[in-house]
């Protein structure tokens, strides 16, 4: 099996050579709410980013969309050594904790559509922070 690092690499990989959803790009774009000022203002993971080899810039809220997403894949398929990977041991959520975490979620997404409709709300939470989506909506629904 391959280490969540690998499983990183790999996505990582992946999602170069795809074209991203434009719901994924908006949150690749500047956002002063949230795109910080200074790059010093970056916590010091710019090597764990997934924007940074994507948009060569580092994007928080792309980085907090991703993570969210893995977060929930992560719960949904009881993987919890990928859900704790990173995670010092003197905090580290215990076994039996995730095992009822990702049992509540499980019983949430009982089905492709709730899974669907929770893996979009999880996007639509942190695309609503981009001022690009904020000014596409509101010039497609002609809003000044």
């Amino acid at each position: 099996m391959a280490t969540p690092e690998a499983r990183a690499e790999l996505t990582t990989a992946t999602t170069q050579r795809a074209a991203l959803p434009a719901e994924l790009n908006w949150l690749g774009t500047s956002n002063s709410l949230t795109y910080p000022k200074q790059i010093s203002d970056v916590p010091d993971t710019l090597g764990a980013s997934v924007a940074v080899p994507l948009f060569n810039k580092p994007y928080p809220e792309f980085d907090r969309t991703i993570a969210a997403l893995l977060i929930f894949k992560r719960l949904l398929a009881g993987d919890y050594d990928g859900f704790v990977h990173g995670q010092p041991e003197n905090v580290r959520l215990g076994r039996d904790s995730f095992l009822e975490i990702s049992k509540l979620v499980r019983r949430v997404a009982f089905n492709t559509s709730m899974r669907d409709a929770l893996f979009s709300l999880l996007i639509f939470n942190n695309i609503g922070k981009s001022e690009a989506v904020v000014g596409y909506l509101k010039k497609s629904a002609g809003i000044d």
